[in-house]
């Protein structure tokens, strides 16, 4: 698979599925008022066949997609199988064969009056630039997804130019560019990571972009008619919101009504792809176009998997398999145009620099009890499970938000080191060294209490043996980060090797240290020996006070700095729900508060906050911010069972404008006067 995360291509596939369940939603209800659709089927809030008469989709089963996710589908192809520069004779090629093919099948939806009158013209001898100089409805903007999956964001300049490239043959006008590119501009800002009003705000400036491109044709300028559909609906009950984009904004084939109406079913959706579905398949007008534009950039925004899988399995006309593959190689062409992409945090993303990762893995067991048994008694656990444990939770903190992660550190060769394996792969997590020839994977008992604390009872495994030939796979390039854990360097078998290794890294390469709970197993030489290469220091104020002694926080973190991470850009030293000090090398610093949450499980909270500490920190973030962040992950991370529970960059980013919002914008700040 290419270098991509799994998060990259859950929202493309997002976009893409989601686009399908708004098409199919709105199939039956295409090109009937509001009243003649509820006259028919009442509100509509599931799949359902069209009428016996219907005018375009008579003969289609519930579920039915039609030429909206087809022909997306089909751009996507096209996309993949032209390389750099689109080809528009394949193009228009491949409509062509398409509308055969649709009426071979019966079907009445064909092509679009732009499209075929565009075609028509091309079948004549005109020009393809010229052939859709009066292409103004909305059949661009219907397929344009899987540009916004394949073009990153930024610079935008260049998606705008794409997308204008594809609407060339057929709708080569500032409306329908305009209109398009706003669409085009949204999905990427959600394949991106982006939340839905990110993307709104990305579409209108693209938007404004694309008016300046191909013919000029008179109508409603697609920019400010997005900002005001959106603007007239916000905070209005659904069917009052409903009655507004009908008889305000129009839901006509128009590129300057079908457009803004879908941003608007986007606002009143709240970014929910099945409500932005339901929406539009009862506005009346172009039900399906709209709830494939408005469902499918909602999508984008939350993933395939956050969408309704009962109602994807009941899509006719769809195979989820080939949309997969497609959107691979959609985001293998977006990974491949360098490392322009942006995350919704505005920064470089890090898919150019990985996390090498050369801590342990073991499997966890974990018991949830009332509270501790007492010696000599037992206690029966309220629930058990087993997870993937250890250096495993922040590195999917990391790859969450957004950066390429790979495994350094020794797995074992039985039924848990294969356990580990699975884990790693699902989260697209790639193991650089051989299993272990002679040792299964380790583990740690954990027993979790009424209160959310936790104690563990480990039993090293594999990991716990390490050697400079195991590790010889393990190749650093320039770009990436290391990270270190204090597991590790507690083994007598691993720690001469992993300490070797890093003061053998490249003097560019920074190094993330994490000396963990078992600090007082590391012989003071070795964890002096990589404190002295340590880029960043990541610790909690128990291991700040076991490495510096105890003390005002401010004082504690100058110390780490002063005595024992001489080459530091900075340490934090993290307080669970209380939040974090950061302190930097240039002696600036700042503690900064956490989030109140109701937590229910805080397994893994340490690791959730350093990878996505991490993860910030290599796509450009300022080291304040990345803490900031990193307290949001942590936070968001105690509110779910498990210790990989760490959220996404899109759940970051709402969480924090949610807190944002509530607190009026202020920075969270506490009192340095911590104690460690």
């Amino acid at each position: 698979m290419p270098d991509h995360t799994k998060d990259t291509l859950d929202r493309a596939m997002g976009a893409l599925v989601g686009g399908a369940l708004g098409d199919a939603l709105g199939m039956p209800t295409q090109l009937l008022s509001p009243a003649r659709i509820a006259e028919l089927y009442g509100h509509v809030e599931g799949f359902i066949a069209p009428f016996a008469d219907h005018p375009v989709s008579k003969g289609l089963p519930a579920g039915a997609i039609t030429d909206d996710t087809e022909q997306a589908l089909l751009l996507g192809r096209i996309l993949v199988e032209s390389g750099n520069r689109f080809d528009h004779t394949r193009w228009v090629n491949a409509l062509l064969d398409w509308e055969r093919e649709v009426k071979a099948r019966g079907s009445y939806d064909l092509l679009g009056p732009s499209t075929k009158r565009a075609i028509d013209a091309i079948n004549n001898g005109v020009p393809a630039e010229e052939a859709g100089r009066n292409g103004d409805t909305n059949g661009a903007a219907m397929r344009i997804a899987p540009v916004g999956i394949m073009m990153p964001l930024e610079p935008l300049d260049a998606l705008v130019a794409k997308v204008a490239e594809t609407c060339r043959a057929t709708h080569n006008t500032s409306i329908a560019i305009a209109s398009a590119a706003a669409v085009a501009a949204a999905v990427s800002c959600g394949v991106t990571g982006g939340d839905w009003r990110t993307a709104s705000d990305s579409a209108i400036a693209a938007a404004k972009r694309g008016a300046t491109l191909g013919h000029w044709v008179t109508g409603g300028d697609i920019a400010a008619r997005i900002a005001w559909a959106q603007d007239i609906v916000r905070g209005k009950a659904t069917k009052e919101a409903i009655g507004l984009i009908t008889d305000l904004v129009g839901t006509g084939v128009a590129s300057q009504e079908s457009v803004p109406a879908a941003f608007a079913v986007l606002e009143v959706a709240g970014g929910d792809p099945w409500q932005a579905a339901v929406i539009s398949a009862n506005l009346g007008g172009d039900t399906d176009t709209i709830g494939a534009i408005a469902a499918g950039m909602a999508g984008a925004c939350t993933g395939f998997l956050r969408l309704p899988q009962d109602r994807i399995a009941d899509l006719k006309g769809i195979h989820i398999a080939e949309v997969r593959a497609l959107a691979a190689d959609l985001v293998a062409a977006r990974m491949s145009k360098g490392c322009a992409d942006k995350t919704s945090t505005g920064k470089d993303a890090a898919a150019c620099g990985r996390l090498v990762h050369v801590g342990s893995a073991v499997v966890d067991y974990v018991y949830r009890i009332d509270a501790l048994p007492a010696p000599g008694t037992e206690k029966t656990a309220s629930s058990y499970a087993h997870f993937a444990g250890g250096g495993f939770n922040m590195m999917v903190a990391a790859t969450r938000t957004g950066m390429t992660v790979v495994f350094g550190g020794q797995l074992g060769s039985g039924p848990n080191g294969d356990f580990l394996r699975a884990a790693f792969a699902t989260e697209g997590i790639e193991t650089l060294t051989p299993p272990s020839p002679v040792m299964d994977s380790g583990n740690c008992v954990a027993m979790i209490s009424s209160n959310a604390e936790r104690t563990f009872v480990s039993w090293p495994g594999a990991e716990s043996l390490l050697s400079l030939d195991m590790m010889a796979p393990v190749v650093v390039a320039p770009g990436d980060w290391v990270f270190a854990s204090g597991y590790t360097l507690s083994y007598p078998k691993s720690r001469d090797a992993l300490t070797d290794w890093i003061k053998a890294l490249p003097a560019e390469t920074p190094l993330v240290f994490d000396p963990t709970p078992v600090i007082i197993d590391i012989p003071r030489p070795v964890l002096s020996r990589v404190l002295a290469r340590t880029t960043w220091l990541s610790c909690n104020t128990a291991e700040a006070a076991e490495i510096a002694g105890p003390g005002e926080v401010a004082a504690v973190a100058a110390l780490l700095l002063e005595a024992h991470c001489p080459k530091a850009d900075g340490v934090v030293i993290r307080a669970g729900a209380i939040g974090c000090h950061v302190r930097l090398a240039d002696g600036t610093a700042q503690t900064i508060a956490g989030f109140k949450v109701e937590a229910i499980d805080t397994n893994g909270a340490g690791d959730t906050h350093i990878g996505a500490f991490v993860s910030a920190l290599a796509r450009g973030v300022q080291p304040f911010e990345a803490a900031r962040y990193a307290n949001a992950a942590a936070a968001l991370s105690v509110t779910r069972h498990g210790g990989s529970s760490a959220p996404t960059d899109q759940e970051i980013q709402i969480f924090l404008n949610h807190d944002a919002a509530a607190h009026g914008g202020t920075r969270r700040l506490m009192p340095t006067s911590l104690k460690v």
